[in-house]
């Protein structure tokens, strides 16, 4: 039975179920949910050892790095844990375009809000550790903030505190970076209340018979846990150093320019198409709307097999001009990369749109 609008209980949710169909592969929801609160409970931790400042802040991750038993372990763990939490959201977005079960508004729209939430609590963190390429990126993308009509220069300073970036932008994003996850878990929980409104999608594509979500769901989830878990656990120690650009372990220093600045992976294509614009306010534009598009990428029609096809065979090439726009994005700007960038700007934008009316 179909339960009323904001009259779910904890009882009637437990109640809903997930569909029989489903195994813990498809349950990447839960495993999100995991790295989630790994992420906010390290993230803590780390709190307790960080001073906002330009003086103190690359020190006092250094000193919990070489000094403070298991820092470094747990530095890199939430790095490792933010880089792969982001890679699983996008993976758990793109299986909802693959199978075409993007029919229900609400549920896509939260998701791509925990997911911004996500990402900008993610470049807030980037920042923190007050390293060059961190500095450096950091300025750029808050210097698009000035492209706002009317008070753009009045904005980049307040955002700043100052001329330039200091200790008063530290203090705010320090501040921001805490703040957000809470906001997000927010998100999470109208997330899950309105998926459960109706059934959750299954990879068949038609209700096959429901399990109450305690104790069959939970049960088959912990196997999946214990997974995400151990590859997190095993996998910091060997890779961090894979995560880090090597800019960052230097101090921020406003003379000294990194040959070319980059930001992290999850930014590579909102960067790719700024940079394929030649005109600053046009490229801030474009930015906002490769940002924006992907939140009207819903379709109201219900999924089912009958359309899978025609509908994958358009989501595949918008993949790979993703994957495109990220390999461009991560090499410097120059020839032949502008050309490949701006030809395939407009490719990303036609794919959005034949991905939202596909299927309707």
């Amino acid at each position: 039975r179909r339960l009323r609008p904001w009259s779910v209980t904890l009882q009637s949710f437990l109640r809903t179920g997930t569909p029989l169909s489903c195994t813990w592969r498809w349950n990447g929801g839960s495993f999100l949910g995991l790295t989630f609160l790994a992420q906010t409970l390290s993230g803590w931790a780390l709190a307790t050892r960080y001073s906002p400042g330009t003086d103190s802040a690359f020190s006092s991750v250094l000193h919990l790095e070489t000094v403070v038993p298991g820092g470094w372990f747990l530095r890199f763990f939430h790095i490792l844990g933010a880089n792969r939490l982001l890679a699983r959201m996008a993976f758990h977005a793109g299986r909802t375009l693959f199978f075409g079960y993007v029919r229900r508004p609400g549920v896509w729209a939260s998701g791509f809000l925990i997911f911004a939430l996500t990402a900008a609590s993610a470049f807030f963190g980037y920042v923190l550790p007050w390293g060059n390429m961190s500095y450096w990126a950091a300025t750029v993308i808050t210097n698009l903030v000035g492209c706002v009509p009317g008070g753009g220069p009045f904005l980049v300073e307040w955002l700043w505190g100052g001329s330039c970036l200091g200790s008063p932008t530290l203090n705010r994003f320090f501040a921001l970076h805490f703040l957000l996850p809470l906001v997000t878990w927010v998100a999470i929980f109208l997330h899950l209340l309105l998926l459960h409104r109706e059934r959750a999608s299954n990879p068949v594509g038609f209700f096959v018979g429901a399990a109450p979500l305690y104790p069959a769901s939970l049960w088959r989830d912990l196997a999946g846990w214990a997974g995400v878990l151990s590859v997190g656990l095993v996998a910091s120690p060997y890779f961090f150093h894979h995560l880090e650009h090597p800019e960052n372990w230097r101090r921020a220093d406003p003379l000294s320019t990194p040959r070319h600045i980059t930001p992290d992976w999850y930014f590579l294509i909102p960067y790719a198409v700024l940079r394929s614009v030649p005109h600053r306010e046009s490229g801030a534009l474009a930015l906002v709307a490769v940002v924006i598009r992907p939140l009207l990428l819903f379709s109201p029609r219900r999924a089912d097999l009958r359309w899978a096809r025609p509908h994958q065979a358009v989501f595949w090439p918008w993949v790979f001009t993703l994957s495109a726009l990220s390999l461009v994005g991560a090499r410097p700007a120059e020839a032949p990369y502008l050309s490949v960038g701006r030809l395939l700007t407009p490719f990303y934008f036609f794919g959005c749109a034949k991905l939202a009316f596909s299927g309707r």
